[in-house]
């Protein structure tokens, strides 16, 4: 039998101690890790916000520079900067009707650094009318809020003898097929104004595309066209020196720039309504103290008296809005939009 190994006491103590310092040690270790995470778990969420941003924040922009948004966004960025003591730079990325700056911040870090000067046209319209769209407006973008909304009034020609939307709805009946109305396009905002207004009169008016909106009003001052719905910044001179008449505003409400102008709906055609808006999104997400500071921000901006005679100025009325209203009309554009593409009989 093999002989029983002896122990040296001393070397078994100094075992058992270093094993003992170890426990402890490790002990110790795991105490420091669970108390550091308790302290990030009872963190006060506006400790979040309040390190936003902490770096240059970039405003993306579908048009090119004088475009829409692009002017939005030189009117609201300079009052960012001062409210947060960071820069806020604009990047217009334009092509394929704004869907190129979105598909860019709906894949963006959702860290509030990187947001979309949004539009009506690349959220709404180009929903309905783009099968492989590369990014789903409702589901892809953090709603902060609309910022501005540009109104579209009914313009008629002055050589039309009609001074009313009930006349203009009368001649059409009395004439079908002899109107004609000009738009930017078959699947523009004016374009579809057109159709429903239509719908809701049941008349008959011929839509003619041009190249643009201004194309289309020149048409109309012409005489090439009858009927034509348009920014009312653009058609407010020609109606002032008798060239052409605006019959009623084109979006759901009323104008701040003409507020006796009343809306197609009050007078007896419902469902003739393009609001043509611009809003700021982030990506979807975006933490939610960072989005609430976002939506505060842009509110206090929206308040301020030279912001909004800036806007004004340019042909804009402001709008101050919440992420849940910004959302509900987006979804409510795509709906009404989707009937009036599938009238029109256009591919998606």
């Amino acid at each position: 039998m093999d002989p029983v190994p002896t122990v040296d006491p001393r070397r078994a103590l100094l075992r058992n101690a270093s094993l003992t310092r170890a426990a402890c040690g490790l002990v110790l270790l795991r105490a420091l890790f669970a108390a550091t995470i308790g302290l990030l778990g009872s963190a006060p969420a506006e400790s979040f916000a309040d390190a936003f941003p902490s770096k240059p924040v970039r405003l993306i922009v579908g048009h090119a520079p004088g475009g829409r948004g692009d002017t939005l966004a030189r009117i609201i960025a300079p009052k960012l900067a001062e409210l947060w003591g960071q820069p806020v730079l604009i990047e217009n990325r334009v092509g394929a009707a704004g869907n190129i700056s979105a598909a860019y911040v709906a894949k963006s870090p959702p860290d509030g650094h990187t947001l979309l000067i949004s539009t009506s046209t690349n959220l709404a319209f180009s929903a309905v009318l783009i099968k492989d769209l590369p990014f789903d407006p409702l589901r892809d973008f953090a709603m902060i809020g609309r910022v501005a909304s540009v109104p579209s009034v009914l313009a008629v020609s002055s050589r039309l003898p009609v001074t009313s939307v009930s006349e203009l709805v009368a001649y059409a009946r009395a004439h079908p097929g002899r109107l004609t109305g000009g738009s930017s396009g078959t699947g523009s905002s004016s374009g579809f104004a057109l159709e429903m207004l239509k719908s809701a009169a049941g008349i008959d008016i011929l839509q003619v595309p041009y190249g643009g909106l201004a194309p289309a009003v020149n048409g109309l001052l012409s005489g090439q066209v009858d009927v034509v719905f348009a920014e009312f910044g653009m058609v407010r001179g020609h109606a002032d020196t008798g060239a052409v008449r605006i019959l009623a505003a084109g979006g759901s409400r009323r104008y701040s720039v003409a507020p006796d102008l009343p809306t197609l709906q009050e007078l007896g055609l419902p469902g003739v309504d393009v609001d043509t808006w611009l809003g700021i999104v982030a990506p979807a997400r975006t933490p939610p103290e960072v989005r609430a500071k976002l939506v505060d921000s842009i509110a206090q901006i929206v308040r301020m008296r030279d912001v909004q005679e800036r806007l004004l100025d340019v042909g804009f009325e402001p709008v101050e809005d919440t992420p849940e209203s910004f959302a509900q009309s987006v979804r409510a554009d795509i709906e009404r939009y989707s009937v009036v593409a599938r009238r029109m009989g256009l591919p998606r």
